[in-house]
């Protein structure tokens, strides 16, 4: 799977502070993931799981690279959504810092 540069990239989005790590969260559902149960009695569950929108937090650091708070790392925020993408829907990164200087008058 390639990745192709996004505006998501940490070298083409600049902020305040880009000697310091950003925190964000991102939401995602596995919708276009079929489940795999041998049997049929938790299909029903699964099936529903599939939509369910989970929500992770993470860093971007200053080199590009994305970690999440489930320990799974990525090479840049492109390559994180496009992976999320590829499972279901997927937002753009809400990055933390932002909607803090948008709640500060």
């Amino acid at each position: 799977m390639t990745t192709r540069p996004t505006h998501l990239d940490a070298t083409t989005k600049t902020w305040k502070r880009r000697d310091v790590p950003r925190l964000f969260s991102i939401d995602y559902n596995h919708k276009k993931i079929k489940p795999f149960i041998r049997s049929g009695l938790y299909l029903a569950e699964a099936d529903a799981a599939r939509h369910e929108t989970q929500t992770r937090f993470g860093t971007l650091y200053p080199n590009g690279v994305v970690t999440l708070d489930n320990g799974v790392a990525y090479r840049s925020l492109s390559e994180m959504k496009d992976m999320f993408e590829a499972m279901g829907d997927c937002s753009d990164p809400a990055f933390l810092d932002e909607q803090e200087s948008e709640a500060q008058p």
